[in-house]
């Protein structure tokens, strides 16, 4: 029995989805607010985690990152080539482009989740979310298509009339 549970959990270890940052929740409604907890299963070449750095589609918006002790929070935005009516008919004249945590250290023995809070499109679409994860000098990039395939997919919403895909709602707190 013993060697059964040696030979899964080896197994386990070599699995390519062990081997990603993906979301916690894979799936949300369109037009929702959708907190995207982006999970980091490890570091690079057992190497602690000290930066994840998120690249943001255009077509996500409101996007709010959530601060976390022992880490310090960039956020990068762009102009907009159109501005855009948000919120109680504000208008928005750029969006955020990218957001990278810096710090911990997030040993590579341990997992952790960096969380965002974002506006989704109104329709159905699949988003993809390239990420940097930086160990120290050593990198790791989760930035290909994700095809099943690929050593490092980056992590992908489907965002869909999924039965139970979390929301945030209609309404959020400013």
């Amino acid at each position: 029995m013993r060697s059964k549970i040696v030979l899964f959990a080896a197994l386990l270890a070599a699995s390519p989805a062990a081997a990603h940052i993906v979301l916690s929740e894979p799936q949300a409604k369109p037009g929702a607010y959708h907190v995207a907890r982006f999970r980091v299963g490890h570091g690079c070449g057992g190497a602690a985690t000290t930066a994840i750095e998120i690249y943001f589609p255009e077509t996500v918006t409101g996007v709010r990152p959530m601060a976390k002790p022992g880490w310090t929070l960039k956020i990068e935005k762009v102009k907009l080539e159109k501005p855009q009516t948000g919120e109680g008919g504000r208008p928005v004249t750029e969006r955020v482009a990218m957001v990278t945590w810096t710090g911990g250290p997030l040993p590579d023995e341990q997992f952790d989740e960096f969380a965002v809070l974002m506006r989704l499109p109104t329709t159905p679409t699949t988003l993809a979310f390239p990420v940097m994860q930086s160990c120290g000098e050593a990198m790791e990039h989760w930035m290909d298509v994700p095809d099943g395939k690929s050593r490092h997919p980056s992590p992908v919403l489907k965002v869909g009339d999924a039965p139970g895909a979390p929301a945030m709602g209609e309404h959020h707190a400013h």
